[in-house]
């Protein structure tokens, strides 16, 4: 099996990828509603195979979820705030693309009924302001914990990076091929000749290539995409 690999030459970058805890105010506008949770764990996916599909393998095949999200919705939202407010997190590429999905895509969220007791359950996806504060889950604002939530709910992961679509969640580990090492994520919002073009907070970039990712990123990027499943 193959796995996405980087050149072999290093190339330093002036931006920081780190996400950190955020700072908890302020409040997002968004509907939202309770769901039921998904209910079995799911194996992690593996890292893209290829550049393209092999021969005998059409782009554009990719599998649609089972509860779809408004991935068109999700891309206008996206591309219309991506140089907005970061919604008072220090680091943002998760709540970014979190926000993109429930107030552009119209995914519901999903919570419990004891709330403050979990937020680390990745199981549920939520955000918002209540009587003492903002509330809101680790699939909600760190990246690796989206993706877990994403797996969880049975989101079609791709193989190939040019079967994506405008509206497919992109993640990343910058290091190595772990799925349990992913530390950051983006909203694809064009295909431009079979490569997505990503749009992201931290830092704030709009219609940037995956390939900017994979040269600049880090020693050994390896990336999964998933077109994700309504909660």
């Amino acid at each position: 099996m193959m796995t996405l690999l980087l050149a072999t030459a290093m190339v330093s970058v002036a931006v920081t990828f780190k996400e950190t805890a955020p700072a908890k105010a302020s409040t997002v506008a968004v509907t939202f509603r309770q769901t039921a949770p998904a209910k079995a764990s799911t194996a992690p996916p593996d890292p893209l195979y290829a550049t393209a599909a092999p021969a005998g393998l059409a782009a554009g095949n990719e599998a649609t979820s089972q509860a779809a999200v408004n991935k068109k919705g999700a891309v206008t939202w996206a591309l219309k705030n991506v140089h907005g407010g970061y919604n008072n997190f220090g680091d943002d590429c998760t709540d970014f693309v979190s926000r993109a999905l429930a107030i552009g895509g119209g995914d519901p969220f999903t919570y419990p009924r004891g709330i403050n007791e979990s937020t680390g359950n990745d199981h549920y996806w939520y955000f918002f302001t209540v009587r003492y504060g903002r509330w809101w889950s680790h699939s909600w604002s760190v990246a690796k914990d989206l993706a877990i939530h994403l797996n969880l709910r049975k989101s079609h992961w791709l193989k190939y990076w040019n079967d994506a679509q405008p509206g497919d969640v992109i993640f990343a580990n910058w290091s190595n091929g772990k799925f349990s090492g992913i530390s950051h994520v983006g909203i694809i919002t064009k295909m431009s000749h079979g490569v997505p073009m990503i749009t992201q907070h931290s830092p704030s970039q709009k219609n940037v290539s995956l390939n900017y990712w994979l040269k600049h990123g880090g020693r050994d990027v390896h990336v999964w995409i998933a077109s994700p499943a309504a909660g």
